[in-house]
């Protein structure tokens, strides 16, 4: 057995004299990466195994924490009360051993919340200055800069530009943000610096290795352009499943949009951060038809934060109200929210904004419905009919002829249509 066979140069050389000197003997070799030779077998170490729901008091990784802790602490019991912190610590560090064991040194003085709320914010917490072990395992920081050393440059630079990614992503992601190669994924995966996900054929990279890779990226001062690619390509994600969304295809547009919503959120979220307000209007309409079937408190969030940018900008106007219809706060109650569509169609007709018009003539047919004021209901709903014919948009029609034949029924006029 060889332990951290990476450190000996021309260490193929001497294994294969080895083998050729001694053909039965059975080599069992640990390094940062592969050695590239044909009768090599690996086996790549990962950490140990976590729960993400119920957390199992007899898991490895836990079980690992509460012998630190004891160490540090004699007493240290694991409860019900702190399994569940216990478990996110481990899954924190990914069931790293040596992370695990780091964090629980820290029981002496903190409790498992507060370790895991350390962790979280900051990855140089895990860390420890016992004399009898050696420097590159007495924190996690010096682990990452020991293997960093043996990275090649593009190796190097595609881990930096991999943690733009807060979550999984995909080879064609990893290509067109990062910039990454094929050989580059593969180089990485082998040496377990970032993980692959064979069932849904996605690659990611360890949250505090993306804290470590994260600092390397913004000393190297290459963050603007990897934000650029980032943002866009999701924002264009989206964009593309506007039609499915409107059509028969939109359960299989909502799932693709969950694997990938992390990073679309980030996306809208970076669009605003840039002020880019042409691209929040691009991305508007999709996103408010995913958020409306699939996360309508999301989509509060999201679109309130838009809208308070949109206010303090120099944006026109007409910006604020159309993310203000879209997602109306219902705590602000129905007299308000019929002030500001007043105040929204107003705007939208004095900007020319004619597919707006239509939408708010829309929705004021519906708000009148529920008042039961059918023919005013009619007045508006026949406005965003005619808009919805000229441009033979049948999506949006549709939903208008529905509330025209619900008026028309409810006015006994239906036989005239």
């Amino acid at each position: 057995m060889l332990d951290s066979i990476h450190h000996i140069s021309q260490s193929q050389t001497v294994i294969q004299e080895l083998l050729s000197n001694a053909p039965q003997i059975v080599l069992l070799l640990t390094s940062y990466h592969a050695l590239d030779m044909n009768r090599e077998h690996c086996f790549v170490l990962r950490g140990l195994a976590t729960e993400t729901a119920e957390q199992t008091v007899n898991q490895s990784a836990v079980q690992l924490f509460v012998q630190g802790a004891k160490r540090a602490l004699p007493h240290f019991q694991l409860t019900a009360d702190n399994v569940a912190d216990i478990n996110r610590i481990c899954q924190l560090v990914e069931g790293m051993p040596l992370g695990i064991l780091l964090a629980s040194a820290w029981c002496a003085v903190l409790a498992p919340r507060e370790i895991a709320e350390e962790i979280e914010q900051n990855y140089d917490f895990l860390q420890v200055s016992h004399r009898d072990i050696p420097e590159r395992h007495q924190s996690l920081r010096a682990v990452f800069e020991s293997a960093w050393q043996w990275l090649t440059a593009d190796e190097q630079q595609a881990l930096m530009n991999f943690s733009i990614f807060p979550e999984s992503f995909t080879r064609n992601a990893a290509e067109q943000i990062a910039l990454v190669r094929l050989a580059t994924l593969k180089g990485l995966t082998s040496k377990a610096l970032i993980s692959f996900i064979p069932s849904k054929q996605r690659y990611i990279l360890h949250d505090v290795l993306r804290q470590y890779a994260g600092e390397k990226l913004v000393i190297l001062g290459a963050q603007a352009d990897l934000q650029e690619r980032y943002h866009g390509f999701y924002a264009q994600y989206l964009i593309e499943r506007y039609h499915a969304l409107r059509s028969h295809l939109k359960e299989t547009a909502w799932r693709e949009i969950e694997i990938e919503f992390a990073h679309i959120r980030a996306a809208w979220r970076g669009a605003l951060a840039n002020h880019n307000f042409p691209l929040i209007l691009q991305m508007m309409e999709p996103f408010r038809l995913f958020l409306q079937s699939r996360g309508w408190e999301q989509g509060l969030l999201l679109f309130d934060e838009a809208r308070q940018v949109a206010a303090v900008s120099d944006q026109p106007h007409g910006i604020y109200y159309k993310l203000l219809m879209r997602f109306f706060p219902a705590n602000l109650g129905m007299e308000r929210w019929y002030r500001e569509l007043h105040t929204a169609l107003e705007v939208a007709t004095t900007n020319g904004d004619m597919p707006e018009v239509a939408y708010l003539h829309g929705e004021f047919g519906w708000y009148c419905l529920s008042l039961g004021d059918y023919a005013e209901a009619q007045i508006h709903f026949s406005q965003a009919e005619a808009y919805y014919r000229t441009v033979n948009d049948r999506y949006a029609l549709a939903a208008i002829l529905r509330g025209i034949a619900y008026s028309d029924i409810m006015l006994g006029d239906h036989k005239n249509r």
